[in-house]
């Protein structure tokens, strides 16, 4: 597989697309996901999230780091939903690999939130999310709905 490039600029119109639902997990969405992998993991990227429209698929799709740098590990979620978010917020710094021209902002985002999802397996999945993972999972779920963490007043 291969890193892919970031599209990048807060006006891009795929970054400001609601990306469309994925059918059913196939060989081209099995590609995607290690291409996404590759991205991730290549020297040159330091992000802790990758939504599809950022490499230029308008795909409900993303990768999220869950966990500790030292137990963590990345999570793909496929056609998510978050179900609840706790009544419990934090504002704090979120920046973009989309958006690296941009300053860094504090936008406010549930403590703890509940996502349905299907995983790389197609499996569906349903499960809780808190503190700086649940942050991430906001975030790149924005990607999915067309909004960037600049959006936020």
């Amino acid at each position: 597989m291969s890193a892919l490039p970031i599209i990048t600029g807060k006006d891009h119109p795929i970054l400001r697309a609601k990306a469309k639902s994925i059918p059913k997990v196939t060989k081209h969405i099995r590609t995607l996901i290690a291409n996404m992998q590759d991205t991730l993991d290549s020297p040159k990227v330091s992000g802790v999230g990758l939504a599809a429209p950022q490499i230029g698929e308008s795909l409900q799709i993303f990768l999220a780091y869950i966990g500790s740098e030292k137990k963590g590990s990345w999570q793909v979620f496929i056609n998510p939903k978050i179900v609840h978010f706790s009544e419990e917020t934090n504002l704090d710094e979120e920046g973009c690999l989309s958006l690296p021209k941009e300053p860094w902002k504090k936008v406010p985002r549930a403590n703890t939130i509940i996502v349905e999802y299907l995983d790389e397996f197609g499996k569906k999945q349903s499960r809780a999310f808190s503190n700086f993972d649940a942050r991430v999972i906001q975030h790149e779920y924005d990607h999915l709905q067309g909004i960037l963490y600049i959006d936020y007043a």
